[in-house]
Formats: C-alpha cells, sequence, structure tokens
C-alpha cells in the first residue's frame, strides 16, 4: 500500500473536510523557539512525530541544521506526476533547507544528504521521520514525512 493509499485510508481524501477534521495550526515556536517559522497547518499525527524528532535534535545539539522553514500543507499533486496527490496535500510533510537540499535525480550517496549532517539525519529518522533523501530513483532532501511517499 503506497504512503498515499494509507493517508486516504486513515484521513479521506486531501480535502478541505481531512483539514478540518485531522489537521490543526501548530504554533510551533511556543515549544521551539529556534525553528524559523512562528507557525503553520500541520496533520496532528505528524505534528506529535515532529514533537519528538525535535526534541532529540535539541538533546544532541543538531537543531541549528534547520536554517529555513519551506512549507508542509499543500494541495498539490507529486513533482512529475498529475494524478498521485503529494504528502503535503494531507500536511504530513515538511521542507527544511530547500534552497541547500534541492531535489536529484539518480543522485551520490553525498547528494542523497543535501547539507544536512549524518547525525541530524540519523536522529531523526530515529525519531520514525521519513527522510526524502531516502527515496530510490530522486533524492530530496528538503522532503521529511510521516511516511515514505
Amino acid at each position: 500500500m503506497t504512503a498515499q493509499q494509507q493517508l486516504t485510508a486513515k484521513y479521506g481524501e486531501p480535502d478541505h473536510a481531512h483539514v478540518v477534521s485531522s489537521c490543526e495550526t501548530w504554533n510551533v515556536q511556543q515549544e521551539f523557539p529556534w525553528f524559523p517559522a512562528k507557525a503553520f497547518l500541520i496533520n496532528k499525527d505528524f505534528r506529535a512525530l515532529l514533537t519528538k524528532a525535535f526534541k532529540a535534535l535539541e538533546a544532541a545539539g543538531l537543531q541549528g541544521e534547520i536554517k529555513t522553514y519551506d512549507g508542509c500543507y499543500n494541495d498539490r499533486p507529486v513533482r512529475g506526476a498529475s494524478s498521485v496527490s503529494s504528502l503535503h496535500a494531507w500536511a504530513a510533510a515538511i521542507d527544511l533547507n530547500a534552497k541547500t537540499n534541492g531535489m536529484v535525480e539518480n543522485p551520490t550517496p553525498d547528494q542523497r544528504r543535501g547539507s544536512w549532517s549524518q547525525a541530524f539525519i540519523n536522529t531523526m529518522k530515529a525519531a520514525g521521520v521519513f527522510y526524502g533523501g531516502d527515496f530510490h530513483h530522486r533524492a530530496d532532501p528538503m522532503h521529511w514525512a510521516l511516511l515514505d511517499g
């Protein structure tokens, strides 16, 4: 089952009803004053996962690697597809440091990592956050998500 199928099964189609029932505005700087955005719309389950990950980053002293917030909720298809919704459509993915972590086709190991330290990637993944640098044919190191998709 794809990530999109899993999200649809749990939350329904990525539409207004989903946003109302499954998403919330996270005033993230109240918990994490170092985060580069004050607040954003996010899936409630993804918020819980990111909260765990951000606490782990703080404990490891790695939170400073996050320089920019580049979006969470965005009702759009997967890049390069016209009919498959992006996980951003469920507010279940976040883009960070987009300028230095662009998508790469057939990436080398260094391109998969983008500008992140391996310790940062390992900490986020250990908290259960999916890393877009692990996509098979094209790496998307700005992308962090609730599921692989």
